[in-house]
Order: structure tokens, then sequence, then C-alpha cells
């Protein structure tokens, strides 16, 4: 079970890898809506306060409060939202949790808290804490329990429970 289980979560890892990186190459827009933002541009930190809407490329995100981090240089160094938070990616992957942490610099996204993670081809993941390296084509769940429910096509060649064996 466990072999499956591992397997499962490198297909999703595989399947679902590009999601911020593919973004992060190069200019984008990044358009945000809040209740409340304050930005501090000497230190280059935007923070956006309720009801937090926010659309880069084709990814969109939902969250209550969110952190923009930006380089000296005006790139992208880290993105922490919280409460509440959603995201959806581009290529129909999405997640749920109660705070997310994105590291460019790492290229991968940390969810933690009560994460539901779902890929495009509708296999879901339930854990404390998912660890994307959105690059690497790799995951990692923590929790007790993990919980991953995958979506299995069956062949008569694969022998799954519906085939039957002719003679």
């Amino acid at each position: 079970m466990k072999k499956v289980i591992f397997l499962f979560l490198i297909g999703m890892v595989l399947l679902g890898s590009s999601g911020f990186a593919k973004e992060a190459s190069g200019k984008s827009q990044f358009i945000v809506t809040s209740s409340r933002q304050v930005i501090d541009y000497k230190n280059k930190i935007f923070l956006y306060k309720g009801n937090v809407k926010a659309q880069w490329g084709e990814i969109s995100l939902e969250a209550e409060t969110l952190e923009v981090y930006l380089t000296t240089e005006n790139t992208l160094q880290r993105i922490i939202a919280r409460e509440k938070v959603k995201i959806i990616f581009e290529e129909g992957r999405e997640a749920s949790c109660e705070l997310l942490t994105y590291i460019l610099q790492e290229d991968k996204i940390i969810l933690e808290g009560e994460v539901d993670y779902t890929d495009q081809l509708g296999n879901t993941l339930t854990a404390n804490k998912v660890t994307v390296w959105e690059g690497g084509g790799r995951l990692e769940a923590e929790g007790s329990p993990v919980k991953a429910t995958y979506i299995i096509v069956e062949t008569k060649e694969n022998g799954g429970p519906s085939s039957k064996e002719s003679k």
C-alpha cells in the first residue's frame, strides 16, 4: 500500500509541475484586490488584508491576508498567504489550506493547515503539510494521517477488479 501511495504522489507531482515557476520567468502582471493594502516601498513588502483575491497569469489565489516580498531588483522573492487560502493553477490543479508559502529561489510551495490538494486528473491528497517543488517534480506530504485518493483507469490488461479472465 505504501508503494502505491508513493507512486501516486510521484505521478501527481510530475503531472502537476509548472505553477508559479512558469509565471515567474520574465515579466507578468500581478493583480491584487483586498479590503486594505499596506505598501512598504523601501523594504519591498506589500501587505494585503481582507477578502484578498490575486491573479498572476493563469494562477488565482484567495486568502484573508497576502504578503508579497520583492528583491532589491524588483523580482519576486516570496509570497505568503494566510487564512482560508485557495489557489487554482492554470492546468487544473488546486489546493486549499490555512497557510501558503511560495519561495521563488527554491521554486517550492509549502501548504500548511488542513491541506486539500487536487491534481488535474482528480486525484486528491489530504494532509497537515504538503511541500511541492514545482520544477523538480517532487511532492512531500506530512500529517497524521496523510490520505491519498486516486483514480485508476482499469483495463483488461492491468487486471483491475472489473476485468474477467477468459478461457
